[in-house]
């Protein structure tokens, strides 16, 4: 989380989702894209807002991966 200031970090944690990082912590994903597409986790953490919003993502097997914000889509 280098470049996330302060505040977006706190409200990611508390749950709050905003304009411009649309998930949460523990927010249920399937990835759209990528090498990892068709896969469901969960969202970990904000690794990046610069030059595009980056999370990190616990796939079901456990591993973690970055994903580009724009290539998830929430899961209900």
């Amino acid at each position: 989380m280098r470049d996330v200031p302060h505040e977006l970090g706190d409200a990611f944690y508390a749950g709050q989702r905003g304009d411009l990082v649309r998930f949460c912590i523990n927010d249920s994903v399937e990835i759209l894209g990528g090498p990892y597409a068709g896969l469901g986790g969960a969202v970990i953490s904000i690794e990046s807002i610069t030059p595009e919003v980056m999370l990190l993502v616990e796939l079901g097997s456990g591993s973690d991966v970055i994903v580009l914000q724009d290539s998830l889509r929430f899961v209900e």
